[in-house]
């Protein structure tokens, strides 16, 4: 039989050294709506050597929700047997034997954290476990004896988008039964240019525009709009603290950014945004 492996993803950060010699304040307001934040301070140095200090949050967060039954081949589909099968995440999962009004993981997970059991199996063997679309991994999720039911707590990549997530397969013949515990979601953080292009090292970005002169909107890929922002300049290498005036969002996944030098004129700048939610 195969050893098990656990995997814990991550996401790579990417660090961009900025070096601009001006001087301005990053205010955020949601949705476009005007922020309460906009007044800029001035009597801060330029930040001029080395690169900027970039807010954390390369890591993936964690959300735990209350154990849901994600698939059981014992009500759908039958035992794999000596074959692969996929399976959903997102939405209704009842024709897989999961819970028909889902278990709450959003289709921008990238993985789950699973209770994995091997049960009414023929004879002892082991099970692989992996995102959809992707290459059969070499290590298995679980090995099973002869009889008797066996799990394993799993932490378990997934394709996101709503569709197909993961894939089982086993050499043998087993039933799969499969708990979720929590999923993990990339942190919503952003690094811009003057220009309003996106950084390669930003997470769950879906676009990014310049509006106007110092003036930027971001369009993450969820609802901010229980969010608040930690906001830096990156000329600077203080960061200050704003909240995310939600009241006048029109769209819950926007994000504004106005940005002014230390004059209260708006100012183009490089800039990151990181949503606390």
């Amino acid at each position: 039989m195969r050893p098990l492996r656990h995997v814990s993803p991550k996401v790579a950060g990417v660090a961009a050294a900025v070096l601009v010699a001006s001087s301005a304040t990053v205010a955020v307001a949601a949705g476009g709506g005007t922020s309460p934040n906009g007044g800029a301070s001035g009597g801060r140095q330029a930040h001029v050597a080395g690169a900027p200090t970039l807010p954390a949050g390369s890591q993936l967060q964690f959300v735990a929700v209350t154990p849901c039954r994600v698939l059981d081949t014992r009500t759908a589909g039958g035992r794999l047997n000596n074959s692969q099968r996929s399976f959903k995440a997102v939405g209704n999962l009842s024709s897989q034997g999961g819970k028909s009004a889902g278990c709450g993981v959003p289709s921008y997970a990238v993985a789950l954290s699973l209770n994995l059991v091997a049960i009414g199996q023929s004879s002892s063997s082991y099970m692989y476990a992996w995102p959809a679309g992707t290459a059969l991994p070499t290590a298995s999720a679980i090995n099973y004896p002869k009889t008797g039911a066996i799990a394993n707590g799993i932490t378990l990549p997934i394709t996101a988008g709503g569709g197909w997530a993961f894939n089982l397969k086993t050499p043998g013949k087993a039933h799969a039964v499969a708990d979720v515990t929590g999923y993990y979601v990339k942190p919503l953080y952003a690094v811009l240019t003057p220009t309003g292009t996106v950084y390669g090292g930003s997470s769950g970005v879906v676009s990014s525009t310049r509006v106007s002169t110092g003036r930027y909107q971001i369009e993450f890929d969820r609802n901010v709009r229980k969010c608040s922002a930690a906001t830096s300049d990156l000329i600077f290498a203080n960061t200050e603290d704003v909240s995310a005036d939600m009241t006048y969002a029109t769209d819950p996944t926007t994000v504004t950014i106005q940005v002014t030098n230390k004059d209260g004129n708006a100012e183009d700048t490089y800039f990151s945004v990181a949503m606390n939610c």
